[in-house]
């Protein structure tokens, strides 16, 4: 009986356990796509988009960087860097390229 009652409490243990990790993990992915923000063109025209929505301001980016919602990428050096249909930049500032089709 107190073998069956251990194993019992340890199954029990691992399950909660296992759905702390899921969880953890759901909100880092769900992070990491509300924090990268891409330039898409529909027709003639550029939106910044953040997930699904389109952003409406000027950001200032973590690393003092300032984005514009036509895509144009401020540096805090002085540099000026525009964005590509479908590249993104991070919250940090990283630009992050795509793929080019042929």
């Amino acid at each position: 009986m107190k073998k069956s009652g251990f194993i019992l409490i340890a199954l029990l243990s691992l399950s909660v356990l296992n759905a702390q990790t899921f969880k953890t993990n759901s909100i880092k992915n769900k992070n990491n796509t509300d924090t990268c923000y891409c330039l898409m063109v529909k027709g003639n025209i550029e939106i910044l988009m953040r997930g699904k929505k389109e952003v409406e301001d000027d950001i200032r980016l973590k690393n003092g960087d300032q984005l514009t919602i036509n895509g144009r990428v401020m540096r805090f050096d002085g540099t000026e860097v525009k964005l590509k249909e479908g590249e993104c930049v991070t919250i940090n500032g990283v630009i992050l390229k795509t793929k080019q089709k042929h």
